[in-house]
């Protein structure tokens, strides 16, 4: 093994950490406008504003109201919505289809791009990474397509030396190179003239399936197999290995993989909730630990505000933000005792709280502060009664405190513009 850029030798074995365990907003058909609780895609915005691909329709969560676009309210071209990608710069969203092909969303005007109307191989679009709004490239189960304005590019079996034609995962590095994971095919790069291949033939890859690339800050590609485990691949192209046999890791199947801003990869798995690592150890979040409502993860992203969001076959979605993380907010043990969601959200809006305490016999006084100590707002809540946010509050920073029974929470409230 050589030149191995990160130090791992403590993860060749079983390890896990002794983190606290986070607490997650759940958002689901039962108590949000999420049209559906299958979850297939996830995206975040500069805005803040999520993205939710979901088998029956796009749903966009933003100030903490929600939208939603069928096929048959809007020009969403199919309802099953399979990959998301948000355009940097604009905002404006790129919607991969099972059946209806590629749109583009700016928020009121949609485009649609599919196998009769474009080059675009096939109306299943797989994968969307978009550099800018010119340049925009697509898997799809017949090859890998570019779209560069109003010129389209195509890489299949039959044209070039594309390993496979079925491409569940495009990364491209930051020179513009690109990289795709195939179905039986193994990982492959663009060299400009063509196709390098990596498979279990020719390779130390365990796993010639390849459903997810994710790039960490040392230049190492971490990619999800369903089999295989968590296999990093190393710009020097060593491989190594991480499977439920030599490392922490729960399961070998893993659908999606994100970094935070600490270079920690935090890997969705198809049956077995979510896994953290920081390069040294390994952290489990599942149903079982912690309140994420579905093992089976389909869909991860990692938001501006330093928050994770989870999309689930059967869960809805799920949202962690560590409390510390919001700025000019002090930390202390009474900020873990006190959840809020959604937050941010913006004025007027209901404020939904939970405590580690028994949630169904709590009740008592919750309190609106401002940075400066003042009260802005006050209400009676029993059980888990939302608190309604004040119309016309500025955006900024303020602290949620709830008092019951001698016993004072408190916890940072993010208010957004309207």
């Amino acid at each position: 093994m050589r030149n191995i850029r990160f130090f791992v030798f403590a993860c060749l074995f079983v390890c896990t950490g002794t983190q606290a365990q986070p607490f997650w907003e759940i958002y689901n058909t039962d108590n949000s406008e999420l049209p559906d609780n299958w979850v297939n895609a996830l995206a975040v915005g500069s805005n803040l504003a999520l993205w939710v691909g979901t088998e029956t329709g796009l749903a966009r969560l933003q100030a903490g109201g929600w939208s939603n676009w069928t096929s048959s309210s809007s020009g969403l071209p199919d309802n099953a919505v399979r990959s998301l990608a948000v355009e940097p710069g604009s905002d404006a969203v790129w919607v991969g289809t099972f059946l209806g092909g590629v749109a583009r969303f700016d928020g009121s005007t949609w485009e649609v791009w599919n196998s009769s109307n474009s080059p675009l191989p096939e109306n299943f679009i797989r994968d969307i990474w978009v550099e800018h709004e010119g340049r925009v490239w697509f898997g799809t189960p017949a090859g890998l397509a570019l779209k560069e304005g109003d010129t389209w590019t195509l890489w299949n079996t039959a044209n070039s030396d594309l390993p496979g034609n079925n491409i569940p995962a495009v990364h491209i590095d930051p020179d513009g190179t690109p990289w795709v994971g195939t179905i039986n095919s193994g990982i492959a790069r663009f060299n400009g003239k063509g196709w390098e291949n990596w498979t279990i033939a020719n390779s130390d890859l365990v796993d010639n399936t390849i459903l997810d690339i994710a790039r960490d800050t040392a230049g190492n590609l971490w990619l999800a197999t369903p089999a295989g485990g968590l296999i990093i691949m190393t710009p020097e192209a060593d491989f190594l290995t991480f499977n439920t046999i030599n490392s922490g890791i729960p399961d070998n199947e893993i659908a999606r993989i994100v970094f935070d801003s600490q270079n920690r990869g935090l890997l969705g798995m198809t049956a077995a909730g979510l896994a953290q690592f920081d390069q040294s150890s390994w952290e489990v979040y599942d149903a079982l630990s912690t309140n994420l409502p579905d093992n089976k993860v389909r869909a991860l992203v990692y938001a501006p505000d330093s928050s994770i969001w989870v999309g689930m076959l059967e869960g809805g979605i799920a949202r962690w933000q560590p409390v510390d993380t919001v700025s000019g907010l002090p930390n202390s043990q009474a900020l873990s005792a006190l959840h809020l969601f959604p937050n941010p959200l913006s004025a007027g809006h209901a404020l939904h709280w939970r405590s580690g305490a028994a949630q169904a016999a709590l009740s008592g006084e919750g309190l609106l502060y401002s940075e400066q100590g003042q009260c802005l707002a006050r209400a009676w809540l029993s059980a888990a009664e939302p608190f309604h946010l004040p119309e016309g509050l500025a955006p900024g920073n303020y602290v949620f405190v709830f008092q019951s029974f001698g016993r004072i929470l408190r916890a940072p409230l993010v208010v957004l513009a309207q």
